[in-house]
C-alpha cells in the first residue's frame, strides 16, 4: 500500500511540470491548427511558443502569415 501511496504523492508534484505545456509544444499545436485551418487558434497557439521561447522566429512569421491571410 505504502508504493501506491508514493506513487499518488510524486505524481502530485510533478503535475505543474507535465501539465504547464501541450505535450507537442505550443509550435506544434499551432501547426496542427493552422494546417485544420483553425487560424484564430493556431495564432494564439504561436504566440505562446513565443512566449515560451519555442521557435521564436518561426511562430512569428506564421502570426504574420496569418494576420496577411485574414487580411486579403
Amino acid at each position: 500500500m505504502k508504493q501506491g501511496s508514493l506513487f499518488f504523492a510524486l505524481c502530485l508534484l510533478t503535475f505543474p511540470l507535465w501539465a504547464a505545456a501541450p505535450a507537442t509544444g505550443y509550435f506544434n499545436q499551432g501547426m496542427d491548427l493552422y494546417k485544420a485551418g483553425r487560424k484564430s487558434d493556431a495564432i494564439d497557439a504561436f504566440e505562446q511558443a513565443i512566449k515560451h521561447k519555442e521557435h521564436t522566429q518561426e511562430a512569428q512569421d506564421y502570426v504574420d502569415r496569418i494576420r496577411k491571410e485574414t487580411v486579403e
